[in-house]
């Protein structure tokens, strides 16, 4: 009996060893996991915030994130604007601004001005909806410290020879220096051939227009040139407290702008070239106290014999001309910016006149019936020029 027994227990114990030792082979080729096989956590793929980001930044479909200071959300929402429509030609055109908030400045004494919306973007298309032409400016939200603005305005250009669109550009900022006025510039547009473009680049005449615009008319020219051509008259500022009249020649034809007529040309021993304008007058509002000026003959040339005249409270005073150095026309680019500048207050596609700086100002006016020229501040502050004619 006993010998069964052991018989049994030694049969028992020979299966279950061979049972253990069949084990791994059931398994194929999956091993039992061990705590030494898990590679270190760092070496873990993450599915996390930075891969999602990175997934973003190729795709090119994604809008790229933008910067947005503290509290500063309102202000990166972007907004349309439609000017229009323009009737030019026998075809309808609007002007679409694309405009972001700005954020007021709170520096005294400019605490309760807002600049509002800034334009960031422009276009001019035609009833399909079609871009004939574009721009876009510089954008800066601001801060309680000061912001700045794009502005863009429309009018139809209504001539004796042709219809255009007069756009006009302007660029402030807050808080400004007390004597800073906006940058402006206007640009004229027509249809040639069946086709609207830019007669120019912006032209940059900070002074304005000589006629004020009337809000929602068309805007007139000054007076015909010819059959084909129409003229438009343009303040312009001579750093002197002084503005004179720039016309300027629109032809509809070929769809160019250039001085309306050349200027009139002076020349004196050693006072090189000069161009004279009309002065505009209308803003002036006398000296205030009796006060005399030195009165030369000529412009441009040394006073040799300079006279001393009175003007008193009472005085008739009349302006005559301005005069200044050579002068110079450039188209610009009609084609649009280049996008070279970065400078937030320039155009680098603009044209317009310019002026050699070897003469003037001088200013050529009528004391009493008593004719002469100035040119020092000392006379024009003497006269009350102090703001602009």
């Amino acid at each position: 009996m006993k010998t069964v027994r052991l018989l049994l227990i030694c049969v028992a114990t020979v299966l279950i060893a061979v049972a253990w030792k069949a084990i791994p082979a059931h398994q194929g080729d999956k091993p039992l996991a061990v705590p030494q096989s898990v590679p270190p956590q760092s070496n873990l793929p993450r599915q996390s915030a930075p891969q999602l980001v990175s997934v973003q930044q190729q795709n090119p479909a994604a809008p790229a994130a933008q910067e947005t200071a503290p509290g500063s959300t309102a202000q990166e929402e972007e907004t349309e604007r439609r000017l229009g429509p323009f009737p030019i030609a026998g075809s309808d055109y609007v002007v679409v601004l694309h405009e972001k908030k700005c954020v007021p400045g709170s520096t005294e004494p400019h605490s309760d001005i807002d600049l509002g919306e800034s334009v960031v973007a422009m276009g001019i298309r035609d009833a399909t909806g079609a871009v004939l032409y574009q721009r876009r400016f510089p954008y800066s939200s601001g801060d309680e410290n000061g912001s700045q603005a794009w502005k863009v305005s429309a009018s139809t250009l209504a001539g004796t020879s042709g219809t255009g669109l007069l756009v006009d550009y302007s660029f402030d900022l807050l808080p400004s220096a007390p004597e800073w006025r906006p940058s402006v510039w206007w640009q004229i547009f027509g249809v040639v051939k069946g086709k609207l473009k830019a007669f120019s680049g912006p032209l940059p005449f900070d002074a304005g227009l000589v006629r004020d615009e009337t809000s929602g008319e068309p805007y007139r020219t000054t007076a015909p040139l010819d059959p084909r051509a129409d003229t438009l008259e343009f303040k312009v500022s001579t750093g002197q407290h002084l503005n004179f009249i720039y016309p300027v020649r629109i032809d509809w034809h070929q769809g160019r702008l250039s001085p309306a007529k050349p200027c009139e040309r002076t020349s004196s021993s050693g006072s090189g070239e000069g161009c004279q304008y009309k002065v505009l007058a209308e803003d002036y509002v006398g000296a205030g106290e009796a006060t005399f000026v030195t009165l030369c003959s000529s412009a441009g040339e040394k006073c040799e014999k300079p006279e001393k005249v009175a003007v008193r409270p009472d005085s008739k005073l009349e302006f005559l001309v301005v005069q200044l150095g050579a002068e110079r026309w450039s188209d610009g680019l009609a084609a649009g910016p280049s996008g070279k500048s970065g400078i937030n207050d320039t155009m680098d596609d603009q044209g317009g006149p310019s002026w050699a700086p070897n003469i003037g100002p001088w200013l050529k006016l009528r004391i009493d019936g008593k004719e002469g020229w100035i040119n020092s501040q000392e006379d024009f502050d003497a006269l009350g020029l102090t703001q602009e004619l």
